[in-house]
């Protein structure tokens, strides 16, 4: 899609829902649509206000929420309910798929097999060695 389609994008077309992640610092983002204007929710409190006003700009650009937002600018506050952009620190939002959880909890489990049979190991190693050195 060119600058120019993407600039010019019906209010129709925006996504109601976009999910991003941040590395450095390390975040996940979910921005959401409605009709009292865009919720912002990150699982932590790291974006200065000049890095939430920029993200705010990049998604407007990109098409993510409405076009109007370009100019929004960390003066205005990001949390500017008359702005129509709300910034909300909520990891409520965030889930781990069931295949995501039972493949760690394997792990764990292997984990915990792996360690308990190398301490019974070491164990038994130590006692036959001061077995040898005692003689009862």
């Amino acid at each position: 899609m060119s600058a120019f389609a993407l600039h010019h994008m019906n209010v129709s077309q925006i996504p109601k829902r976009a999910e991003f992640y941040f590395r450095r610092p390390d975040n996940l983002i979910l921005v959401e649509n409605g009709e009292r204007g865009v919720v912002i929710r990150a699982t932590h409190d790291n974006f200065s206000p000049l890095r939430k006003s920029l993200f705010i700009r990049e998604l407007a650009s990109e098409g993510f929420i409405p076009d109007h937002f370009q100019w929004f600018s960390e003066n205005d506050g990001a949390d500017s309910a008359g702005l129509g952009v709300h910034w909300i620190i909520d990891s409520s939002w965030v889930r781990v798929h069931p295949s995501q959880q039972r493949r760690v909890a394997l792990r764990i489990l292997l984990i915990y097999i792996i360690a308990s049979t190398s301490w019974l190991a070491i164990m038994a190693l130590a006692l036959k060695l001061a077995g040898a050195h005692f003689n009862f």
